[in-house]
């Protein structure tokens, strides 16, 4: 019985930190939300955001997911720049298309004080 209860705790753990990775802003014209969920939630976000603030994706259907901060434990430093990619979901995996031609010295600005 104890093993079961620690089984179900490390279950509900593991579930509550992968909805803490992101949160789904507005869903687009394609993807459902139980799609955006399962493609999303198999990911490890830790080096693909930043450490104290957020990031935002948008998905090729007009969907928004904010890529929530880890809080310091890991991720890139708040000044680093991601490359600006279409994203897209095929069957239960995120998929980055082209990237945007490079930004410029403006966008980049923009891009650093979110």
């Amino acid at each position: 019985m104890k093993h079961l209860l620690t089984l179900l705790t490390s279950l509900c753990l593991t579930l509550t930190a992968f909805s803490q990775s992101y949160q789904i802003e507005s869903i687009g014209s394609t993807y459902t939300q139980a799609e955006i969920d399962l493609a999303f939630s198999s990911i490890d976000w830790c080096e693909r955001s930043y450490k104290n603030k957020s990031r935002e994706l948008l998905l090729d259907d007009g969907a928004k997911v904010i890529i929530l901060p880890s809080n310091g434990s890991c991720g890139q430093e708040d000044t680093f720049l991601f490359t600006e990619s279409s994203y897209a979901i095929r069957g239960e995996y995120l998929v980055a298309g082209q990237s945007a031609s490079n930004p410029t010295k403006v966008r980049r600005q923009q891009l650093i004080q979110r």
